[in-house]
């Protein structure tokens, strides 16, 4: 909008200036205009976006994001990195699609926010005998690593009552000799802050049934046979063992020392492991660590893990021990896991265990 004062006329004398301003009010007449306030309204968008960028086909290819698009999700193109806004322990910070645009498999990019397993036997290690004293060789392996360690066949009841890690080196004591070639045992090793490289498939928690006897045959859709698992009872009302475990697509067949009888007796939890790029995750290890008994304690040990919640899946090995004191049930509550064993532990020192919680996405 031109207004008068903006131009210059000292040049003129009264008169004159009075002619040409009056020429330039009705050349160029004084105008108002209003403007009027708009609302804009946001898209809306799936998934609890923070934020999504979308590429010339219309899918997103990158963006924050408060939790991750179910797997099988459409929309997101292949390469798409999601930033997980507010990621908590345990969780990846980045999360990249593997899979396609039209059915997204999101999978961990870079370093994680807590524990990532980030070495896992590639195949089951052979029993050597001799002793009750197993020894896996594996440049991997460092000093105070956190093994767990899992027979995946055996021929009787004979348990891991410890699992110690040193340069290259695990070893294993077990209640027996294990026989030569007569068992076979996987293992896996937690790592805080490091990129992993296998993810959590599946995990969960079975209640036994009468109707179960001593191999119990748990459906997990999608499992494999290559894939690698770990087990625990969580309930129990005597000293059953778990002897073995054998994957079978869409099943783990968990052989135990006993019929579990009755149901509600006895629970089982377990993790079912994959090397990363072809899955998303169901779970992420929330909780990892090792527990050093004490002289005070007994056979029932109470661990303070704050933040437990009830829902999380426990899965503990032996670490240290003195003798063949075995698992009989892991529980947890909220910030407790609680883990009985045969025995009282007695001395300070002689038994720990290696424990973690797996929590869904």
């Amino acid at each position: 909008m031109a207004t008068i004062e903006q131009h210059d006329f000292s040049a003129f004398n009264g008169k004159q200036r009075k002619q040409l301003m009056k020429c330039f009010d009705e050349e160029y007449p004084t105008t108002t205009q209003t403007l009027t306030n708009k609302t804009l309204t946001s898209p809306t968008i799936t998934d609890t976006p923070v934020s999504l960028l979308k590429d010339a086909s219309g899918n997103y290819y990158e963006g924050c994001v408060t939790s991750l698009p179910a797997a099988g999700s459409s929309g997101y193109a292949v390469g798409c990195i999601l930033n997980l806004s507010g990621c908590v322990l345990g969780q990846h910070p980045q999360y990249i699609n593997m899979g396609t645009a039209t059915s997204s498999i999101f999978v961990p990019l870079g370093i994680c926010n807590g524990y990532a397993f980030d070495v896992v036997s590639e195949e089951a290690a052979v029993s050597a005998g001799g002793d009750a004293t197993e020894v896996i060789t594996d440049d991997r392996i460092r000093p105070g690593d956190m093994a767990h360690v899992q027979v995946v066949k055996s021929d009787d009841n004979d348990q891991i009552c410890g699992a110690v890690c040193t340069d290259s080196t695990l070893t294993l004591t077990c209640t027996a000799d294990p026989v030569i070639n007569l068992k076979n045992y996987n293992w896996a090793i937690p790592r805080d802050n490091v990129s992993g490289t296998y993810d959590i498939f599946a995990a969960g928690t079975y209640d036994c049934l009468t109707a179960d006897d001593a191999t119990i045959a748990i459906t997990v859709a999608g499992v494999e046979s290559t894939d690698i698992c770990f087990c625990n009872f969580t309930a129990s009302d005597d000293n059953d063992l778990i002897s073995d475990i054998i994957l079978t697509t869409n099943t783990i067949t968990v052989t135990a020392s006993a019929d579990p009888d009755v149901a509600g007796k006895h629970s089982l939890s377990y993790i079912v492991l994959r090397k990363r790029g072809t899955f998303q995750p169901s779970h992420y290890i929330a909780y990892a660590g090792t527990r050093a008994c004490l002289t005070t304690d007994d056979d029932t040990v109470a661990v303070t893990v704050t933040g437990a919640l009830a829902t999380d899946v426990p899965i503990a090995t032996f670490n240290a021990t003195d003798d063949t004191d075995t698992f009989e049930k892991l529980t947890v509550a909220a910030d407790s896991l609680t883990i009985c064993v045969s025995a009282d532990p007695d001395t300070d020192g002689t038994h720990s265990w290696n424990y973690l919680l797996a929590r869904a996405y």
